[in-house]
């Protein structure tokens, strides 16, 4: 039953982290309701691991510490107009889940993915245009914050299973 409640947490988070990737991709905004959703998500998982396998209340502090580190640090490259909003509270959300441990591996692989959606981005919009000296195409960075995403949930996914 335990294992099922963790897996059921995870694969929401999957389902949502898609979401935002795709809505990203579409509309260039990532909804409230998406890293609320996925910090609840967190909050039965954690409370699950807590109460019921033991997990130290130091490992799940250490977690949302993380979490709220991540979200002080997106709302400053908000602030300065180096990330959207929906971004910042995404990456916040998604760290949670990867805690302090595995918090450079999964920024790493936002930085990696997001310059490879940075360069695509730029292809296409100038591919699509006659000249290259228009503005810089806004870049949907909710995809490489979700593909970093996916990597940290499939490795609690595998930790569960």
């Amino acid at each position: 039953m335990v294992q099922f409640v963790l897996i059921l947490c995870l694969a929401t988070v999957i389902a949502l982290t898609i979401w935002a990737a795709i809505s990203d991709l579409r509309y260039r905004i990532i909804a409230n309701k998406i890293p609320i959703a996925i910090c609840i998500a967190y909050a039965i998982y954690a409370l699950t691991r807590y109460f019921i396998l033991g997990t130290p209340f130091a490992v799940i502090g250490l977690e949302l510490i993380t979490g709220v580190v991540m979200l002080v640090a997106g709302f400053t490259l908000f602030a300065a107009n180096i990330m959207g909003g929906g971004d910042a509270k995404l990456i916040a959300a998604l760290a949670l889940f990867a805690g302090v441990h595995n918090l450079a591996a999964f920024l790493m692989l936002v930085a990696l993915s997001g310059g490879i959606v940075a360069i695509a981005t730029w292809a296409y919009a100038r591919r699509q245009k006659d000249d290259a000296t228009d503005a810089s195409p806004e870049v949907p960075y909710g995809i490489a914050i979700s593909v970093g995403g996916l990597w940290i949930l499939g490795l609690n996914l595998s930790s569960v299973l």
